[in-house]
């Protein structure tokens, strides 16, 4: 790597992510602009954020190192995500969009009428959306670390131009840097590619045993769970709800898809190759840097260094957005001031969170396994009532939380015992059946009393 162009890149492309947010900054009047845009993103941005959200530190470098060892069998990860966005697109997200909502939570009190388990759940959503914005601290760290470059002050300085321009501009910046990130990260894999086939020409890859072969097919942690948290994750929801029409979530949602699929695969496809040129992963060093230096020249290793960097900010910038949004939206933290006041909270608060995720990020170092973990209790516990508050007339809330409280027990129970299916599995039945059984009896109940009436 070429230390003054990865510097001298990293530097014009901040400057450039300052100057979006402040210009942002400008234009925003209250907290509905600050975290939904005005409901006014159309096709092409929304079809980038979407991408470069979900294109993060997980789905390229994390993947990489799994398929290091486990082979193309990792394709289910980004295979999952990239399914999570065709069921946005072929009409969940459109449902999503139509009930006018702030936070996926607030779904909750509108569906149920419950004020509290909107809180309930938007806790939740907060939770596992901060672990994963921890995941990409642990990506930027490696990221460091692999470029030779592992010093504290770098890392503060990325997190803090991270915390800026997000702070500052609200999610019309974090579209806007993301549409920037998304077409040079584009770019510099479409160019890697072309450099390391040539590499690759003579090359001498010996098979390589693979984990994969002896353990069981990872299906459910790795495919149905991206799939099944697409459907309500927060930060990809807020794009819904910030789109100008049910037609641009659906166009955008099959571009998204195409784009993260061909994109992961890159990154596993090196982590391949790097297993089978006996190239070795080292904890200091990640093994898609390695093997892009290997195959490469120090120039274009350069610039996919840079690239790694925008696809961490990427993800990382839309999650510290919308772990804000549920605070601000779903607590009244803000009721009574004014709006401006409102606006420079909801600043304050977004600081707090992304000062408190780059804190955390120090304490863990594998990334892939965090995500998944991340997200499962979340899967297991609101799937069910999410799905059935969106299509079904007249839920219940008793039904919701009968549901919401068996995925929970599921979700602990099926880790201490080992069920015949897999416990994630296990777990969304518990509770839809808990919330069939509850739904159905209430119903009975009120058509007897209207009989006896």
């Amino acid at each position: 790597m070429i230390s003054w162009l990865f510097f001298s890149l990293m530097g014009g492309f901040g400057i450039v992510y300052l100057l979006i947010g402040r210009r942002e900054a400008k234009r925003v009047q209250g907290n509905d602009a600050y975290f939904l845009g005005g409901r006014s993103l159309g096709i092409f941005s929304l079809a980038l954020t979407l991408y470069a959200t979900q294109f993060g530190g997980g789905t390229l470098m994390g993947a990489a190192e799994e398929a290091y060892a486990k082979g193309w069998i990792v394709l289910l990860y980004p295979l999952g995500v990239s399914l999570g966005f065709l069921a946005l697109a072929v009409g969940f997200g459109a449902k999503l969009r139509s009930w006018g909502l702030t936070t996926v939570a607030e779904l909750f009190e509108k569906a149920y009428g419950s004020k509290k388990l909107r809180k309930l759940v938007s806790l939740i959503s907060m939770g596992t959306m901060f672990f994963i914005l921890v995941g990409q601290g642990v990506a930027a760290r490696k990221l460091f670390g692999a470029l030779g470059v592992d010093t504290p002050y770098l890392f503060l300085g990325f997190w803090t131009l991270l915390i800026l321009y997000t702070v500052a501009g609200g999610l019309k910046a974090v579209v806007y840097t993301d549409a920037i990130k998304a077409l040079f990260i584009l770019g510099v894999l479409v160019v890697v590619a072309l450099f390391a086939t040539g590499g690759l020409a003579g090359a001498s890859l010996a098979p390589r045993p693979l984990e994969a072969a002896s353990a069981p097919l990872p299906w459910v942690g790795w495919l149905l769970m991206p799939l099944l948290f697409m459907l309500f994750e927060q930060d990809t929801a807020q794009r819904c709800f910030a789109a100008k029409s049910a037609r641009a979530v659906t166009v955008s949602g099959v571009l998204a898809a195409v784009l993260l699929f061909l994109s992961s695969g890159f990154g596993i496809a090196f982590g391949i190759v790097a297993g089978r040129l006996g190239l070795p992963m080292t904890a200091s060093k990640g093994i898609l840097i390695e093997v892009v230096e290997h195959l490469t020249s120090p120039v274009v290793s350069t610039f996919f260094a840079v690239a790694i960097v925008m696809v961490i900010l990427s993800t990382a910038d839309s999650l510290l957005c919308s772990v804000a949004s549920n605070l601000v939206f779903d607590f009244p933290v803000s009721n009574g001031i004014q709006e401006k006041k409102r606006v420079f909270l909801s600043q304050a608060l977004t600081f707090l969170i992304g000062v408190a995720a780059m804190s955390c990020s120090l304490f863990f170092d594998r990334i892939l396994p965090l995500l998944i973990q991340s997200y499962e209790f979340s899967v297991c516990t609101l799937v069910v009532p999410v799905v059935m508050a969106l299509f079904l007339k007249r839920p219940r809330l008793a039904a919701a939380l009968a549901a919401m409280s068996a995925g929970a027990l599921g979700f602990f129970l099926f880790r201490l015992w080992e069920s015949p299916i897999p416990g994630e599995i296990a777990a969304m039945a518990l509770s839809l059946a808990a919330f069939t059984c509850v739904h159905a009896f209430l119903a009975r109940r009120k058509a007897a009393w209207a009989r006896g009436a």
